[in-house]
């Protein structure tokens, strides 16, 4: 007990030490976003967005009209450097612990981010789940980003980007694309983001380096290749049905299942979705023309995730399909891998994308395989 209380009393002193001789929590100014724009001379315009202590808090007593944000963009070779030269412009304390999304200019990203890697992982500040997304100009974009509805800038970045899971946002967090850099086992895509919140579109990377972009249908795609889709709407037509579009709940309970065939270069993924119909013609009978339906939804959805593969194998060389990942189990020996993984081009791999797509019928239950 003796040790116990020395413990507390020893705590409660520290802290109280802390709050003398330290920083006042309302010194604190927490950054929430930052953006990095291409400089001159190697270094980097990096724009820091941050708020105060109560913003952070999302406190009862917060002024709505007075919860913006606040910007400043200065020059420096990284993040450390900026945030050190803003603290002298503001007479608050900044700290990155709050960080919640990190916006890089699309010449940034077209340029590559390998030199950043390390800067990032090896932050003691930054946290893993931190979103990282690109934008035409990240100052722009951070500065077109006073958020009017959500008093807490924090809780509204990370709303936003917690979208990853439905049929918009693609996932992208810095633990998974640097380690995806740093291990060199796989490419990521980022969400590309924009001041009038237009479609969601995806950047493709190759390393570090921005190759390419997929537009919304084609985001929506990969989510379902890449096992990254929970569930969500989406509107589906063709030839057929262009006037009479129908409206599906999607839900993606198993994974896509890969088939990477070295022997005879072939790529084969299967697909299970599950779906409800929400919106239909007067004319669309559930039990009647379900089974057509999903016919013609497994078709479209085989044809256009195909040529989405062998766009994004062939004319941007990126493994966005984590197809190294399917392939090692192929090999006894991870010197055997190596070989492979040092020797194959995907770009001579036949494709097939085998759906199976089950919509829901009036009085059924879905049943998995």
């Amino acid at each position: 007990m003796k040790k116990i209380l020395t413990v507390i009393f020893s705590a409660a002193v520290i802290l109280m030490t802390a709050s003398c001789n330290g920083v006042e929590p309302n010194d604190l100014s927490y950054i929430v976003a930052l953006g990095i724009d291409g400089g001159e001379n190697g270094k980097y315009n990096i724009t820091i967005q941050y708020a105060n202590p109560a913003q952070i808090s999302g406190g009862e007593e917060i002024n709505l009209e007075d919860s913006g944000v606040q910007n400043v963009t200065v020059e420096a070779s990284d993040i450390y450097e900026a945030v050190s030269s803003a603290d002298l412009k503001d007479s608050k304390k900044l700290f990155l612990s709050h960080t919640k999304v990190v916006i890089f200019s699309r010449a940034v990203a077209e340029e590559g981010l390998e030199n950043m890697s390390e800067m990032f992982i090896n932050s003691e500040e930054l946290r893993p789940d931190v979103y990282l997304a690109v934008s035409e100009n990240a100052r722009e974009y951070l500065e077109s980003m006073n958020p009017e509805n959500e008093a807490n800038p924090a809780k509204y970045y990370k709303m936003f980007f917690d979208k990853d899971k439905l049929t918009g946002l693609p996932h992208g967090t810095l633990k998974v694309f640097f380690d995806g850099i740093e291990t060199g086992e796989y490419d990521t895509v980022l969400p590309v983001v924009s001041p009038e919140n237009e479609d969601a579109k995806s950047a493709v990377f190759k390393g570090g380096k921005m190759v390419g972009e997929l537009e919304r249908d084609e985001t929506e795609l990969y989510k379902f290749l890449d096992r990254d889709f929970a569930g969500g709407f989406m509107t589906l037509q063709n030839e057929d049905t262009l006037k009479k579009p129908v409206t599906i709940k999607i839900a993606q309970k198993k994974q896509p299942r890969y088939t990477i065939d070295t022997k005879n270069k072939s790529i084969h993924v299967g697909l299970t979705l599950n779906g409800s119909v929400y919106s239909a013609p007067p004319d669309y009978e559930p039990d009647e023309s379900a089974e057509e339906f999903e016919k013609k939804c497994e078709e479209h959805i085989k044809k256009e995730s195909e040529e989405l593969m062998k766009k994004v194998i062939r004319e941007y060389k990126s493994d966005i399909f984590r197809l190294d990942e399917h392939a090692k189990k192929n090999f006894w020996t991870y010197g055997d891998f190596e070989k492979y993984k040092n020797s194959v081009d995907y770009s001579e791999y036949a494709v097939t994308v085998d759906v199976k797509f089950n919509i829901k019928k009036t009085g059924m239950v879905q049943k998995e395989d």
